[in-house]
């Protein structure tokens, strides 16, 4: 099984999590920083060269999102 997560950059804004803290607030909860990210998981054989180029070219907006394949982002 091959993983792919995908986020905004770390250095933009993340409008999803700012949402989502604004959501957060009215729930009665704080946190500092909310960050979002996607998933995708592929089952069978992905080789790494593949994976690379489905999230270069498919997964991830290159101008504003970053990825990582088989591991965390925060890793």
């Amino acid at each position: 099984m091959t993983r792919i997560e995908v986020a905004v950059r770390a250095e933009l804004p993340d409008m999803e999590g700012e949402r989502l803290r604004g959501v957060l607030a009215q729930a009665g909860l704080s946190v500092a920083i909310a960050r979002t990210y996607r998933a995708y998981l592929f089952e069978g054989e992905l080789p790494e060269a593949a994976a690379r180029k489905l999230a270069e070219t498919l997964l991830a907006d290159p101008v504003l999102e970053t990825f990582s394949i088989g591991r965390g982002l925060s890793a």
